[in-house]
């Protein structure tokens, strides 16, 4: 199932997901940056 067919875009709030994208982004810069 494509994301799009289950939760079209127009219900989707841009704000939460960019706040979710910058969190996942953030956690994993800090796990890469533990490996090194």
């Amino acid at each position: 199932v494509l994301a799009e067919e289950a939760h079209p875009l127009e219900n989707l709030d841009r704000s939460a997901a960019q706040e979710a994208l910058s969190k996942a982004q953030s956690e994993f810069n800090s796990a890469s940056n533990e490996q090194v």
